[in-house]
């Protein structure tokens, strides 16, 4: 240890890389990369053993120990708190993802790019599901949950996939000459020609499948392994190291010559000569990604030949090696194989990355199992002393005489665990049980209060069981509430970190990806394969240009899902009636939260909704026309009855007496003709004129 803190500090000069390679020349860049890489390995360096300590408790496997007979096996049971928090915290943190549909929405940054937002959204969809970016997630989440620290790397697959598609059969008839005989051909066959709708075009009489080979033409992402991963803590600089045998490489590098610098493979190759076999040789690769030159710098990195020594230990924790197969870690000195300008649009370091606990001062994080290590260790010694005690209660200790005749050899059989001691004497009677120890019930106290230290340290607790009648722990509903919501903040920082740190960058550098690489694969494709394009493309590689915001659409993870329900449904009564609340957007998130995939299959789009209002309206308006064109006419009818002189009203026809005598009348014969007519019927004063 250095005996004061400027001792430990030693300046060096800082290591960066060249920003092109015309700066300088290949041997420069080699030795600027293979220092940039020393000085972040010697990072990683002290991690390495502890990593696998936490792996160790993360499945449930320790080194077995034996008693001092070096033969019988002790108690070796592992408590599997590390794994179920793991476990606990990478399906919440899923569920949080993707527990619903969209797991993202796409935003046009300005009001010129809103209308390729829609398009986006959907290539967006389409693509990561193809290239599986659940799994990378799911794998990078379990990562920083067991070491710490977790890392994706976003690029694109330049791959090909095989489709099968149909091939149109056209059924053919033969070409017939001026008197109607079939023509005959050289090769003594007639000859035949299409048979034609009346429209031109041929008769397809049928189809048949056909294979076809197209680009991938998609993302690809892959969860770096946390032995696989640099960090420098001081400069934007993150390497990613992955093992490829020779045979693969070199393929690769024949099929993309332009990734590769030939001259380094040639090298490579003139070193590996004298191998038989190269797919037995194991090379690694360090790609190096510098963010402050943007360069990007491959070459071969056999001195971190260690990081495979510690994932073959890793695989035979459980039972398993690759160290059968003999292949061997080629570590001679680097060889350069690329260096050039980072070759994606958007200019980003293609490696996103955050920790399940920052660290401050630290290039790696702290994980779910490094905070409860030390504590699962004590109550695996604890359980492990109980079952033991037990185990050597049962199979007692004795004490004989050694001058005595004993079967040593059934002694043995019958006393293991126990042992045995020999005296110089008479121990009673030749053999004499020593005395026990069995555990008792307050033994197992220690048990329950490490629990609750694991508990409190990791923020994740049992209390479902607790609330269901556990022997001990809070078991009321106000304490379980408490419980949630304190363990809770904890996942809501994580999943915070993910989003900014991860989801946001890695959807907009394929968003980047998308529009600098799929527009040339599209016509490539159209050319190929024109019906092997899925409907989601863009009908033109214009269709998806702008600048646009990624939102992470994901589910309430500081809540209860059922109470989440509820204080949504209770809003939805409160803001129902309100002018100022979105319906649509309200209704979609009500219907989200109740799990349900596609919503847009139970809801009407406003655009659909405005439409029938406007028809309703128009409904409405054909109605009041129609009332008011039938009232127009019953009014004219009126009129027109009046002007020509008619009576209106009930028709005279439906009066049984008939028109009345002298009605219409003067004064003085209408008398008369009421004294001779309707008077004498009784009818007397009917059509007299009022006043006279």
């Amino acid at each position: 240890m250095p005996e004061t803190i400027s001792e430990s500090v030693k300046p060096i000069p800082e290591a960066t890389l060249p920003a092109t390679q015309a700066d300088t020349t290949q041997q420069e860049i080699k030795d600027r990369a293979v220092s940039v890489l020393q000085r972040m390995r010697q990072f990683r360096l002290p991690y390495d053993s502890r990593r696998l300590e936490w792996y160790r408790q993360y499945v449930g496997k320790q080194e077995g120990r034996k008693f001092p007979d070096n033969i019988t096996s002790r108690s070796n049971t592992f408590v599997g708190y590390p794994h179920s928090n793991v476990e606990t915290i990478t399906s919440r943190v899923v569920a949080a993802f993707w527990g619903q549909e969209p797991a993202f929405e796409v935003r046009g940054r300005t009001p010129k790019d809103e209308p390729y937002s829609e398009q986006v959204q959907k290539l967006l969809e389409y693509q990561i599901e193809r290239a599986r970016l659940r799994d990378a997630f799911q794998l990078a989440v379990k990562t920083a949950c067991i070491y710490g620290e977790m890392a994706i790397k976003v690029d694109w697959d330049w791959g090909t996939e095989i489709v099968t598609g149909q091939r149109p059969v056209y059924a053919q008839e033969p070409v017939l000459d001026q008197f109607g005989q079939p023509l005959i051909g050289e090769d003594g066959q007639p000859q035949m020609q299409p048979v034609l709708n009346p429209d031109g075009s041929p008769v397809i009489a049928s189809v048949e499948p056909e294979t076809k080979e197209i680009p991938k033409a998609c993302p690809r992402y892959t969860a770096i392994d946390i032995y696989d991963l640099l960090i420098d803590p001081d400069l934007p600089i993150v390497a990613h190291l992955s093992e490829r045998t020779a045979r693969s490489l070199f393929d690769e590098a024949a099929k993309r010559p332009d990734s590769y610098n030939q001259e380094g493979i040639a090298e490579l190759q003139k070193r590996l000569t004298t191998e038989k076999n190269l797919d037995d040789v194991i090379i690694r690769l360090a790609e190096v990604w510098d963010g402050t030159n943007n360069t990007q710098t491959l070459l071969t990195y056999g001195s971190d030949y260690e990081a495979i020594a510690w994932k073959d230990v890793r695989l035979q924790v459980r039972g398993s090696s690759r160290r059968n197969i003999e292949r061997r870690v080629y570590k001679d000195p680097p060889i350069l194989l690329f260096h050039g300008p980072n070759p994606f649009m958007h200019k980003q370091i293609p490696i996103v990355h955050t920790g399940y606990i920052k660290i401050p001062g630290e290039p790696y994080g702290m994980g779910a199992i490094e905070e409860i290590s030390d504590i699962t260790t004590g109550l695996n010694r604890f359980v492990n002393m109980i079952t033991d005690n037990w185990n050597i209660g049962i199979n007692r200790r004795y004490a004989f005489d050694t001058t005595a005749d004993i079967d040593h050899e059934a002694l043995n059989d019958f006393n293991v665990p126990g042992g045995k001691v020999g005296v110089n004497g008479n121990p009673n009677n030749v053999i004499f049980p020593l005395p026990q120890f069995t555990p008792t019930a307050g033994d197992y106290q220690i048990i329950d209060l490490y629990k609750g230290i694991l508990e409190m340290s990791s923020g994740i607790s049992d209390f479902y069981a607790k609330g269901m009648g556990s022997p001990v722990g809070n078991r009321t509903a106000t304490g379980i509430s408490q419980i949630i919501g304190e363990s809770n903040y904890r996942f809501a920082l994580f999943i915070s970190n993910i989003e900014f740190d991860i989801a946001r960058p890695l959807l907009g550098m394929t968003a980047s990806m998308m529009q600098q690489y799929l527009p040339g694969q599209i016509r490539e494709m159209l050319l190929k394969a024109p019906d092997a394009i899925p409907p989601v493309f863009p009908q033109s590689p214009e269709g998806m240009f702008g600048n646009f915001t990624f939102d992470i659409v994901a589910s309430n993870f500081v809540a209860n899902k059922v109470i989440r329900q509820r204080n949504l449904m209770a809003l939805a009564n409160i803001l129902g009636t309100s002018p100022f609340i979105n319906q649509y957007e309200a209704q979609k998130a009500l219907l989200q939260a109740f799990d349900l995939r596609n919503v847009g299959r139970f809801l009407k789009t406003p655009e659909q909704v405005a439409q029938e209002a406007q028809a309703a309206k128009q409904e409405r308006v054909q109605m009041m026309l129609f009332q008011y064109l039938l009232e127009r006419d019953m009014k004219i009818g009126i009129a027109q009855a009046k002007g020509t002189g008619g009576k209106v009203g009930r028709p005279p026809g439906q009066q049984f007496e008939g028109a009345i005598p002298g009605g219409n009348l003067s004064s003085a014969i209408r008398n008369f003709a009421q004294n001779m007519g309707a008077n004498a019927l009784g009818l007397e004063g009917l059509g007299g004129v009022t006043g006279t």
